[in-house]
C-alpha cells in the first residue's frame, strides 16, 4: 500500500467561495436528481468545492469519467469489495473475548481476511479495458510478507512452544520484545506449569533460558509481561486493520462522485437536454466561449422545451456586464455559467452544446443573501463583509459571479463600489459576469476596462445578447 491510488487524481485545487454551490442552485439540481441518494450527492457536493486547477490532471480526471461511461458496472464492483472490507470489524458491539490470546486469534484472523481481499481488489479491474492511466495502470504491492508475519503471530495462541528476546531499560522497564522463534514440539512449558513441581525442577531447558514456574512473584510478572505484549501485537494489527478499511473507504467515496456524475447525465439525457465535454484552453488572456449553455436547475421546474439556451464569447472583454429586463433572464444566464464551469472543473461535462473554457484558480460568487433580521450593521455592510472574506480566491485568476451586488445603497453609491470591485477584479488577472441594474455602472463601463455590454433582447425571450444597455428600463417592464 505504498502508491497511493486515487480515483480522483486530486492534486492541484482550485479555491471557491463558501456560497457558490448555493448560489448557483446545486442543492435544486440535488432535490431533482438525488432525492433517493442523499448521502450520495453530498459526497458529489464534496468533490464539487474542490476545483481543479491544473491541466494535466484535468485530463486524466476526464479519462477516468470517460471509463466510468464506457464501463458502467465498474461502480458495482468496486462497491462490492469495499462493502466487503468493511464487515471485518475488530470490535463489534457486543463481542467480549475470554482471554488475549482469544482476542489475538480474532484480529489476526479478521485482518488476514481483510489482506486476502485487498490482494484480490486489481481483478477489479482487470476486467475492463481503460484509456485513464489511473485505472489503465492500477497495481498494488502484494501483501504477502505481512501476511506471512501476521501468520507467524499465530503460534501465539496454539500449542507451539515460543521464545521472546526481551531487554529493560533501568528500573526494570520493557524496553523491546521481539518473537525469536518457535520449537516445532508439542510439548511445552505451559504444560509443565500443570504437573507436580518435582517434574517442572527436572524438565530440560537451554543453558540460558529462564523458567518462570509456579505460584510467585516472579511468574507473575513474566505472565503479565506476555499478556502486555499479546495485547500491543492486537493494537498494531488493529492499526493494519484501519488502514486497510480506510483504503477501501476512500475508494468507495471517490467511486460514488462517479457514480453520483452518472446518475445527473442519464437525468441530463432523459430530459432531451444537450451537454457536452468542455474544450480547455489556458491560452494567455482566453475566456470562456459556449454555445447553447443552459441553467441545469431550471429542469426541475420547466418541461426541456420551455428552457432558453444562450451563447457567451469572452473574446471582446474580461468583464461581461449584463442588464436588462426584469424576469429577462439575467441571472439564469450568470447560474448557466457558474455551473458549467463547475463542472468542467470536476473533470465532468458541461450542461451545453459548446464549451471550452479556461481553468481558473479560484470561483466566486455573490449573490444577496435574502432578508436576514439578524444583520445588525445593514444589508450593504453584510454584503461588503462577505466579499472581503472571499475575495481571496480570485488570486492568481478566477471567475467572479456578480448578482444584483451594491443594490441595497443609493444608484450612486452603488455604482461607485461596483466599478472599484470590477478595477480589483481586472487587476488581479480574473473575469468576471455582473448582473446589474446599476445604469450608472453600466454606462460608465470604459473605467473599469475590458468590458463587454450585455442585455436582454426582451422581457420574455430569456435571450441574452451583446448589446448597449437600455435606458428607461423600469418603464418598458410596466407597458
Amino acid at each position: 500500500m505504498e502508491r497511493k491510488f486515487s480515483l480522483l487524481v486530486s492534486e492541484g485545487e482550485a479555491k471557491i467561495s463558501a456560497r457558490a454551490l448555493y448560489d448557483l442552485g446545486f442543492y435544486t439540481v440535488g432535490e431533482a436528481v438525488f432525492a433517493e441518494a442523499r448521502s450520495l450527492f453530498k459526497n458529489f457536493l464534496r468533490v464539487l468545492s474542490a476545483p481543479v486547477a491544473n491541466m494535466d490532471v484535468l485530463l486524466e480526471r476526464q479519462r477516468v469519467y470517460m471509463d466510468f461511461c464506457k464501463n458502467p458496472t465498474l461502480v458495482d464492483e468496486i462497491e462490492k469489495y469495499c462493502c466487503r472490507a468493511q464487515e471485518f470489524y475488530l470490535n463489534p458491539f457486543g463481542k467480549t473475548f475470554r482471554t488475549v490470546h482469544d482476542r489475538l486469534k480474532y484480529y489476526l484472523s479478521n485482518t488476514l481476511a481483510l489482506l486476502d481481499l485487498y490482494d484480490e481488489f486489481p481483478r477489479v479491474f482487470s476486467k475492463f479495458r481503460f484509456d485513464s492511466s489511473v485505472l489503465g495502470e492500477y497495481r498494488q504491492k502484494p501483501c504477502g510478507p505481512l501476511k506471512n508475519e501476521l501468520e507467524r503471530l499465530a503460534s501465539l495462541y496454539t500449542d507451539t512452544p515460543f521464545s521472546v528476546n526481551v531487554t529493560f531499560n533501568n528500573g526494570f522497564k520493557l524496553k523491546s520484545a521481539s518473537l525469536a522463534g518457535l520449537q516445532p514440539t508439542k510439548k511445552t512449558l505451559a504444560s509443565a506449569r500443570n504437573r507436580k513441581k518435582r517434574e517442572a525442577e527436572n524438565a530440560e531447558l537451554p543453558e540460558d533460558s529462564i523458567f518462570f514456574g509456579g505460584n510467585n512473584m516472579i511468574y507473575n510478572v513474566a505472565n503479565e509481561l506476555k499478556t502486555s505484549m499479546i495485547l500491543n501485537l492486537c493494537q498494531n494489527i488493529s492499526s493494519i486493520n484501519s488502514a486497510v478499511k480506510d483504503f477501501f473507504a476512500n475508494i468507495r467515496a471517490e467511486a460514488a462522485f462517479y457514480e453520483a456524475a452518472l446518475m445527473l447525465q442519464r437525468y441530463i439525457e432523459e430530459k432531451g437536454l444537450p451537454l457536452c465535454m468542455p474544450k480547455i484552453d489556458c491560452r494567455a488572456g482566453g475566456g470562456i466561449f459556449a454555445k447553447g449553455v443552459y441553467d441545469l436547475c431550471l429542469s426541475a421546474v420547466l418541461a426541456p422545451e420551455s428552457i432558453v439556451s444562450n451563447d457567451i464569447s469572452m473574446e471582446n472583454g474580461k468583464i461581461l456586464i449584463v442588464t436588462g429586463h426584469n424576469r429577462g433572464g439575467k441571472t439564469t444566464f450568470l447560474k448557466s455559467v457558474g455551473i458549467s464551469q463547475i463542472l468542467a472543473q470536476a473533470g465532468l461535462f458541461a450542461t451545453a452544446g459548446e464549451y471550452s473554457c479556461p481553468l481558473y484558480n479560484g470561483i466566486l460568487t455573490h449573490f444577496p443573501s435574502g432578508e436576514d433580521d439578524s444583520l445588525g450593521d445593514g444589508k450593504l455592510a453584510e454584503e461588503l463583509t462577505r466579499l472581503k472574506q472571499d475575495f481571496h480566491v480570485l488570486r492568481g485568476g478566477g471567475l467572479a459571479l456578480f448578482n444584483e451586488s451594491f443594490t441595497t445603497t443609493t444608484t450612486r453609491e452603488g455604482s461607485e463600489i461596483g466599478i472599484d470591485v470590477l478595477r480589483a477584479v481586472c487587476a488581479s488577472g480574473s473575469h468576471a459576469v455582473f448582473v446589474t441594474h446599476l445604469m450608472e455602472l453600466a454606462e460608465s463601463r470604459q473605467l473599469i476596462g475590458s468590458t463587454v455590454s450585455l442585455t436582454t433582447e426582451s422581457a420574455d425571450s430569456y435571450k441574452i445578447a451583446e448589446g448597449e444597455p437600455l435606458a428607461d428600463i423600469y418603464a418598458y417592464d410596466m407597458l
